[in-house]
């Protein structure tokens, strides 16, 4: 790995995909789109290597990967729609997947929260989710207990519900 970027060789290695089926996925259905570093070698993110993974799961299940590609972008339009048609607070320009996973827990509205972890969780490798998504809701859980802006009761169902889909996802992922 290079500035966090990988080969397609490490990406390979990684995913248990043949380099060649790597670039035929780029190329013929745009799975990914890889950096080019200066000497025109591919570099791929953790998030390509996590949607690489998701894909790879999903034709192991028995869909064919042109249709894999389109599950994928349809969960992220979905996802970028309810950004878009959601707003926490009139000062919050655009909310983000913690925002309006919180709107939906502080509304205890489950079928919400669920669908928003859904689609993030399908974008995003467990690291991300963890880092950019769990770890920032329930740090913000956590201040808007100490406010008094949240109940007792509401903070320990909006907690105690993060900690059953991680457990969930973990688990379902050993």
């Amino acid at each position: 790995m290079i500035d966090g970027l990988y080969t397609i060789k490490e990406v390979s290695l990684l995913t248990g995909l043949s380099t060649q089926l790597i670039r035929k996925w780029e190329k013929r259905y745009e799975a990914v789109s890889p950096l080019r570093m200066p000497n025109g070698y591919r570099g791929y993110t953790s998030h390509d290597i996590g949607i690489i993974r998701w894909l790879k799961s999903r034709v192991e299940e028995g869909r064919p990967i042109g249709m894999a590609v389109a599950e994928r972008k349809r969960l992220k339009g979905s996802l970028e729609e309810s950004k878009e048609g959601f707003n926490v607070n009139a000062e919050v320009d655009s909310a983000g997947p913690v925002e309006i996973l919180m709107h939906y827990l502080e509304k205890v509205d489950l079928r919400g929260a669920d669908q928003v972890y859904r689609q993030v969780r399908e974008l995003h490798s467990m690291e991300q989710l963890l880092s950019q998504v769990i770890k920032p809701a329930l740090l913000e859980l956590g201040e808007r207990f100490e406010r008094g802006e949240l109940y007792d009761c509401k903070e320990c169902f909006c907690s105690q519900y993060i900690r059953e889909v991680v457990m969930t996802s973990r688990i379902g992922r050993e």
